[in-house]
């Protein structure tokens, strides 16, 4: 991914560690019973929407004042996640 170089190299913490989490997501979902080590465009899509989805639950549920240093960290990985979807739709369009 060379998008992941990109924020390794800029030293991009919150796109690196959503980065990271896409493509944990994604070899998980190769390794799963009767993926045959392939997952669709369509999968892909899917699986970053379901994590765009559980950071904002997240970020919801958490507002106390004692956490804005997370939440910036749970944003900006969330604005991560947000910009990398939206891309992966452009594309596939």
């Amino acid at each position: 991914m060379a998008e992941m170089k990109d924020a390794m190299k800029s030293k991009n913490e919150g796109t690196l560690r959503a980065l990271r989490g896409i493509k944990a997501e994604i070899i998980k979902a190769r390794t799963e019973p009767g993926a045959a080590g392939e997952v669709s465009a369509e999968k892909e899509v899917s699986l970053l929407q379901k994590m765009m989805k559980q950071r904002k639950d997240s970020l919801k549920f958490t507002s106390s004042k004692t956490a804005k240093t997370w939440l910036k960290k749970k944003w900006k990985r969330f604005q991560s996640l947000k910009g990398f979807c939206h891309n992966s739709l452009r594309v596939q369009n």
